[in-house]
């Protein structure tokens, strides 16, 4: 950032907003001066910027004037006109991946000039990060459905909650459709973990996905009472979808949120 340091020195000041930028007491100030400025059309570019003591100013392009500007929360904090930029086009590619930004202003104003300032090495890896695919998730095995004899078996002795699936098969991990839970299953309450339990073993008995009506009845009914050790065997799963026969009947398709129940 050295580099930037100087190139401002060497500016006079082009991008320190607290020094040279035209600042108004508050937002009525504002917007009273030139009532392009009333134009409701903005982009927001996040509210959490912060400079020295000031912490939470909004960063907001007005389409009628062309300004960007940072402004503190509320109408009667201060106003920074940081640069006038009349091309929406232009504003969104100076400010482009802002979200991985530091929430120093002076990143906000080196961008607004029209200077190439990279993301702070932080931002810069989040972005890798988000950028790379997802994996494919794996095909699901065949479903229980066809089996009569089984039962589910749960332990929560160990890390994220293990569920496996026992029948003459032998033994094998229960297949996650994920929805909620990304980090696994759970139960013995009523959150996203247990949710995708409910969720998994319906789909493992009826073959395939319930919508989220079916499966969170499940999960209420069922799952929210299942003790840390369980074995939860495939006839009462069974006896559950016969009792709900008129709630499954109503909502017959799969959920076509999973990529697998969607045939994608």
């Amino acid at each position: 950032m050295a580099r930037w340091i100087v190139i401002e020195f060497t500016k006079k000041g082009l991008s320190r907003g607290s020094r040279i930028n035209k600042r108004y007491p508050t937002y009525d100030k504002f917007v009273q001066e030139d009532q392009r400025r009333s134009n409701r059309r903005q982009i927001d570019f996040g509210v959490c910027w912060s400079e020295g003591p000031s912490r939470g100013v909004r960063v907001t392009w007005h389409a009628g004037s062309g300004e960007l500007v940072a402004a503190g929360a509320g109408n009667g904090e201060p106003v920074e006109v940081i640069a006038t930029i009349q091309s929406e086009h232009e504003i969104l590619h100076r400010l482009e991946n802002f979200e991985y930004a530091s929430p120093s202003l002076r990143w906000v104003r080196r961008r607004a000039c029209g200077w190439s300032v990279p993301l702070p090495p932080r931002g810069k890896r989040w972005l890798i990060e988000d950028s790379r695919k997802p994996e494919p998730r794996p095909t699901p095995p065949p479903a229980s459905a066809p089996r009569a004899v089984g039962a589910y078996l749960g332990r929560k002795d160990v890390g994220p909650g293990e569920v496996l699936i026992s029948d003459i098969e032998g033994q094998r991990p229960l297949y996650h459709h994920l929805a909620h839970s990304p980090t696994g299953f759970s139960w013995g309450y009523t959150g996203e973990g247990p949710h995708d339990l409910a969720r998994s073993v319906l789909a493992d008995r009826l073959g395939w996905v319930p919508n989220m009506l079916i499966y969170s009845e499940f999960c209420n009914d069922v799952v929210y009472r299942l003790p840390d050790d369980f074995i939860l065997k495939f006839e009462e799963v069974d006896k559950w979808i016969r009792e709900h026969s008129c709630l499954i009947g109503r909502n017959p398709k799969a959920d076509l949120s999973d990529p697998i129940a969607a045939g994608r």
